[in-house]
């Protein structure tokens, strides 16, 4: 096995929500932004959780922010990200997962 499979093999480590809001807090986000972003957090499937955070601190590639609004648009749910008939978005011919 290379080191770039191994690498792709090896577990995440789990962020709590207490520690993304601790991440956030020392980001110097704005509280308003910080509570909102923790709504979404809350609400999102774990999945979904890595890729929102890195968008919403400014830290995802342009690829990652748009899998992240892809997303947060259709509910979290990643087959309807597929299933996108939002033709007149601008992201349209760039959505993931498609």
């Amino acid at each position: 096995m290379t080191p770039i499979e191994k690498a792709r093999a090896a577990p995440r480590p789990t962020v709590t929500l207490p520690q993304y809001r601790r991440l956030l807090r020392d980001s110097g986000m704005v509280s308003a932004r910080i509570d909102k972003v923790m709504t979404n957090l809350e609400e999102m499937p774990a999945t979904m959780r890595r890729t929102y955070f890195k968008a919403a601190t400014g830290e995802a590639s342009p690829r990652e922010c748009i899998q992240a609004f892809c997303a947060e648009c259709v509910g979290w749910d990643r087959a309807s990200v597929t299933e996108c008939t939002s033709i007149g978005c601008s992201l349209y011919l760039r959505r993931p997962w498609k």
